[in-house]
């Protein structure tokens, strides 16, 4: 009997946390909850993984971790001092145990995917317009079915990065436009150029080790 890759199980378990996270969050009200950034993620990185695809793991990436890195120090925070430091991840002040339970992936995430770059050694220049373009998709969708503060386009997550107070909050298309272009280029384009530049290094050190 042929042994399974273990790729193959480790996409399952994506898929899988992908799946439940969905009905949870449709027995919480929430319908397109699987329209939420993140959890596409999930179903992108399972996907790269079953193809072995450059691109797909590299967009990952770009789009996990300083989102990831965010909501992991404002949940860590929670559990510790009960407050939150940037409110990334209030919902858990009121999410039920499985809830909080299965929302741990994103803590997969950000580990994961950075561990399978680092050590394939290779990453995609345009991964940031493979995380762009999903994320168009999703706000779009959020918007076409007029998905409650999906993606935070509506109160904007009540995150506290400074005053939003003067954006309307019912326009959705101003506030999709300005998270789109926002991660677009102030977070995505930077992670890439970043983990662009550290696997050119890594493999760069690898090559003066066998001179």
């Amino acid at each position: 009997m042929k042994r399974i890759p273990g790729k193959f199980w480790l996409a399952i378990l994506f898929l899988a946390i992908f799946i439940v996270n969905t009905l949870l969050l449709y027995s919480e009200g929430y319908k397109f909850g699987w329209l939420w950034f993140c959890p596409t993620l999930l179903v992108m990185f399972a996907a790269a993984i079953l193809t072995n695809n450059k691109l797909l793991l590299s967009s990952v990436v770009v789009s996990a971790t300083v989102i990831e890195i965010i909501w992991s120090i404002d949940a860590i925070y929670f559990f510790i001092t009960e407050r939150f430091l940037v409110n990334a991840a209030m919902y858990l002040a009121n999410a039920s145990l499985a809830r909080k339970i299965i929302t741990m992936y994103h803590f997969l995430l950000l580990i994961v995917p950075i561990i399978i770059v680092l050590r394939k050694k290779e990453f995609s220049k345009h991964a940031w317009m493979v995380s762009s373009l999903n994320l168009f998709a999703v706000l779009l969708l959020g918007f076409l079915f007029n998905a409650h503060n999906i993606n935070c386009t509506q109160d904007f997550c009540n995150l506290n990065f400074g005053n939003l107070e003067a954006v309307p909050k019912t326009d959705l298309i101003l506030a999709s436009s300005i998270i789109w272009i926002t991660l677009s280029f102030l977070v995505f384009l930077p992670t890439n150029l970043f983990f662009n530049f550290l696997i050119k290094k890594l493999n760069a050190s690898k090559k003066e080790r066998f001179k």
